[in-house]
């Protein structure tokens, strides 16, 4: 007889590999009859007269998968293996190896089995196998014809689509997947284990992950520790092979980037005995002084580090070479240092030389003496003689612009135009627009004029150097007006006075007068305004407001949209309007009435290019309707920078943001359509909705809303429950026979799990018209000790919704016939 008491028996036979003869099989409780029908379903076939060969793989398979469930883990891995023999393109199969080859770090049959997951035609496991790719890469030494394939591996080839419903928080997966990218392993890890434990389990995606994190990290603990030997022995040929052979594998992280660089450096330092040029004379961050040869000021913010981190020196082998790297720099300087004074009395005594016959082997730093004397005439004739000199004529307005802003700042070093010099004499500077914009604005803000005008004039002559403003008249009406509203407010003498405090003004107006560059139309404009009387009332005021408006576009620089600032009154009001109107990319306007009036900031950017409106919007409302909210409120947010404000824009932004659960900014899109609409005549109206999600409305005078259709009921269990086989566990639990609970447990489920699947099956009860049965699985689940956030809203909306249930499942779907013997006494 044929029962799944006896396939148990055949299947632990083939995994303990007993041959499959009809006394075997009679043994295991099949007779002749059985046997036949065995054959005729294609699990058996006859290869001689009383023995048979095995074909049901697929079943095999599942009876592996029992086994995991019921924690039988050895013999499981055995009959996965016996699968594997049969079958060994049986992708299933293979990937049960895989992640058990990965645990054994048995890398050759990782690859081996590897070789049937990469070749999928699912998308999805495609992406999957190149991430575990990547990893392996840095673990093991990986078969020659994936080596140049991963080191272009990207994040767009281990992005997890976002309609792979394998995963919960496919956001989070993505943000994983790039730190592992970046060589941020150890965060990785805990990005990875901060998402298991706020969803309560781990997918078997993430086991594998979290399995080849841990070896990445034992690798690169190895790695470490060589590198640090290699740095205390010196060896420093060896440590750069042993970098670039690593760098063959995968591509390095950003800290074995720099430790090669260093490497580099230090054999180049030996061989060479030049030091190179210090081209960063300030930085925050340790890598950013390396990339400017200062190594000091790196040891310097890396020792910093270490002791905030309580990291030893000693045992830091950045640090080491950073240390090694200063020793080598101060015994080549005092070898030459006799040499290095000779050059600098020569330099003395030609500076001294008549300034009319300077040669044209000037250097900038005559130029800074001319300045610190105040000698304006040879200072501009040198700077003149030294950019022809270099060929960089066109650089001259740009310099002296940074020389005035040196002046300003008390900069008695020249840093700026010192810095710019060093780059441009080596044919490596790259002159930026947008960072001259955006300082423009900062100084804009903070009321700082001369210096908006020295970035003005910089922006105004950018076509010299191949770039060019599309908005200067713009940025030029934004410097007036915020003139004119100081002058208004009668405040302006006294902000012009705290804020462009120099140490030598009267320098800065002759340096003015004697530049030889033609006076554009924006020079003439930006004249300084007269001196008004001093006024001390609401120059705090007016500051915190610029200040406050300041940080408010940079948010919106940043992707917010808009911002929905707290009413206000009139006054003030205004004076926010004014102040926005600075700001050529950022828009304002008011809701609302009376005392609730209030200011929304938004931006919008001057679009050069065209965009198709109605396929934008196409676009987003796809997105929505598919449950891509991030890609709606891409699309949307691009609408909101065009034309005037639509209520349709703000109201589909409200929802968009309310699914992924960002409710204040929900709130505030949905106030904003609420008002918008009033205006054009729609009938957007969230009131409700805005006081519900602030809690103004008590529970119980709450409607209740129902909208599931008929197609939707089936689904929405993966979707919205997050039970993914639950036509897999119902056939578990009746071939079994076992209850519910019993049978959740033996397949390792959790609690939230298990009483997830009870309201499940309490609402497919209620469907069938089951109340009896639906109320003993819903009060099971009440009574639950260990409900969730999530179980406790799942529980309150099936307990709700009860009596809309019935009919909402097909016609010809199965009457359950479960039983629930809970654990918890009902």
């Amino acid at each position: 007889m044929i029962n799944e008491e006896n396939l148990n028996k055949l299947y632990e036979g083939i995994i303990n590999g007993n041959e499959l003869t009809t006394k075997e099989l009679n043994s295991y409780g099949f007779n002749s009859k059985d046997l036949k029908e065995l054959i005729e379903q294609g699990s058996l076939e006859r290869v001689r007269r009383g023995h048979y060969s095995f074909h049901s793989i697929d079943k095999l398979f599942y009876y592996g998968k029992k086994l995991i469930a019921m924690n039988e883990q050895d013999k499981a891995t055995k009959c996965f293996e016996k699968c594997y023999e049969l079958d060994p393109n049986h992708s299933g199969v293979c990937f049960q190896l895989f992640l058990r080859s990965i645990r054994k770090k048995d890398y050759e049959s990782t690859f081996r089995y590897f070789e049937v997951l990469s070749n999928t035609e699912n998308p999805y496991y495609n992406v999957d196998s190149d991430f575990y790719l990547y990893l392996l890469s840095i673990i093991t030494d990986i078969p020659d014809k994936y080596k140049e394939y991963v080191r272009y591996i990207r994040i767009e080839n281990i992005r997890v689509d976002p309609h792979d419903k394998r995963y919960k928080d496919i956001p989070q997966q993505n943000k994983i997947r790039n730190s592992v990218l970046k060589g941020k392993f150890s965060y990785a890890l805990k990005q990875l284990n901060d998402l298991c434990a706020q969803h309560g389990s781990s997918t078997v995606q993430d086991i594998i992950t979290k399995n080849l994190l841990f070896q990445v990290l034992d690798v690169e603990t190895i790695s470490k520790n060589t590198l640090i030997k290699l740095a205390k022995s010196k060896t420093y040929e060896e440590m750069a092979d042993y970098l670039k052979t690593k760098q063959k594998r995968h591509n390095l992280s950003l800290t074995d980037s720099y430790t090669l660089k260093l490497v580099n450096e230090i054999i180049k330092l030996q061989k060479t005995q030049q030091i190179p040029k210090i081209t960063a004379f300030s930085a925050k961050k340790m890598f950013e002084a390396i990339d400017g040869n200062n190594y000091e000021l790196a040891l310097s913010l890396d020792r910093n580090y270490n002791t905030k981190k309580n990291i030893n020196n000693s045992e830091n082998f950045i640090s080491l070479l950073l240390s090694f790297i200063c020793d080598i720099i101060k015994q080549i300087s005092s070898i030459s240092q006799v040499s290095r004074k000779n050059t600098k009395d020569k330099a003395i005594k030609e500076q001294n030389i008549s300034t009319t016959n300077i040669s044209s082997g000037v250097m900038f730093s005559d130029v800074i003496g001319f300045l610190m004397k105040s000698d304006l005439e040879n200072a501009f004739r040198t700077l003149r003689n030294y950019m022809e000199s270099i060929n960089k004529k066109e650089y001259e307005f740009f310099i002296v612009d940074l020389i005035k802003l040196s002046l300003i700042e008390n900069d008695t070093a020249f840093t700026k135009p010192m810095i710019a010099l060093s780059y441009i004499s080596k044919e490596n500077f790259k002159f930026d627009i947008s960072n001259y914009i955006q300082e423009f604005y900062v100084s804009l803000a903070q009321s700082r004029f001369n210096e908006a005008r020295i970035y003005l004039d910089i922006i105004s002559k950018s076509n010299k150097l191949g770039q060019d403003c599309i908005f200067k008249e713009r940025l030029l009406q934004a410097l007036n007006n915020a003139e004119n509203t100081l002058v208004k407010s009668k405040s302006d003498l006294q902000i012009s006075q705290n804020s462009n405090s120099q140490k030598n003004p009267k320098l800065i107006t002759q340096i003015e007068s004697f530049e030889t560059t033609k006076t554009t139309s924006v020079n003439k404009t930006t004249s300084v305004p007269k001196k008004e009387e001093k006024f001390s009332n609401s120059v705090e005021t007016i500051n915190s407001e610029k200040e406050f408006i300041k940080n408010k576009h940079k948010l919106l620089l940043n992707g917010q949209g808009m911002i929905l600032l707290k009413p206000m009154d009139k006054e003030k009001r205004q004076r926010i309007h004014d102040i926005v109107k600075n700001y050529p990319d950022m828009v304002s306007f008011s809701i609302g009435e009376g005392k609730n009036k209030q200011i929304v900031l938004r931006y919008k950017p001057f679009k050069k290019e065209y965009i198709d409106i109605k396929k934008l919007r196409k676009m987003g409302d796809l997105a929505y309707k598919e449950g891509n909210y991030d890609s709606c409120i891409e699309c949307y947010l691009q609408l909101l920078e065009f034309g005037e404000p639509k209520a349709f824009v703000y109201a589909k932004l409200g929802l968009a943001y309310l699914k992924i659960r960002k409710k204040d900014l929900a709130i505030d899109y949905f106030t904003i359509a609420t008002q918008l609409s009033q205006q054009e005549d729609r009938r957007f109206d969230f009131t409700e909705l805005i006081d519900n999600l602030n809690g103004l409305i008590d529970r119980k005078d709450k409607k209740t809303y129902f909208r599931m259709e008929i197609e939707d009921f089936e689904n929405d269990i993966q979707n919205y429950y997050g039970i993914e086989n639950l036509d897999e566990i119902t056939s578990y639990i009746l071939e079994c026979g076992l209850d519910v609970e019993t049978a959740c447990q033996r397949l390792g489920m959790t609690d939230e799990q298990i009483d997830t699947i009870c309201l499940i099956y309490a609402r497919k009860f209620y469907s069938q018209g089951n109340y009896k049965k639906g109320d003993q699985f819903l009060k099971n689940v009440e009574k639950s000790k260990n409900k969730t956030k999530f179980t406790s809203k799942l529980f309150d909306e099936v307990r709700k919704n009860k009596k809309f249930y019935i009919n909402r499942s097909t016609k010809d779907s199965q009457q359950l016939s479960l039983t629930l013997q809970p654990k918890r006494k009902l």
